[in-house]
């Protein structure tokens, strides 16, 4: 996924889209035996690539479980080594994580379900 046309992203890449005062959700998600491979270039992350978006305005935010099976040989880090993006900092916005939630602003709040690495 070449994202590095986009100023900037702030739902998920896979998973939920932004909470901006009104809540967002997306259900399980699975990723099995894939050559998953995001390039962010210069464009700012605001969510999760694998999970919720961001979170702002008293938003509230979930996804349900995610579960990645990754490819024969492949470890979690070759994984995540993968995802190469440009996370949005700002102040009193927290950083997202490359699986799991989002960016979460003051007041808001994002969880996920069990993250499982097979």
């Amino acid at each position: 996924i070449d994202l590095s046309e986009r100023r900037a992203l702030n739902g998920a890449v896979i998973g939920s889209g932004v909470g901006y005062g009104e809540n967002a959700s997306c259900g399980n998600i699975a990723i099995f035996h894939t050559d998953l491979s995001v390039n962010g270039g210069s464009c700012d992350i605001g969510g999760a690539v694998i999970g919720t978006g961001l979170a702002m305005n008293y938003a509230e935010i979930e996804c349900g479980d995610i579960t990645i099976t990754l490819n024969e040989g492949e470890t979690q880090d070759d994984f995540l080594n993968k995802l190469d993006v440009t996370f949005v900092e700002y102040e009193g916005l927290t950083l997202p994580e490359k699986v799991g939630k989002g960016s979460i602003y003051i007041g808001s709040s994002a969880k996920t379900g069990t993250i499982t690495w097979n």
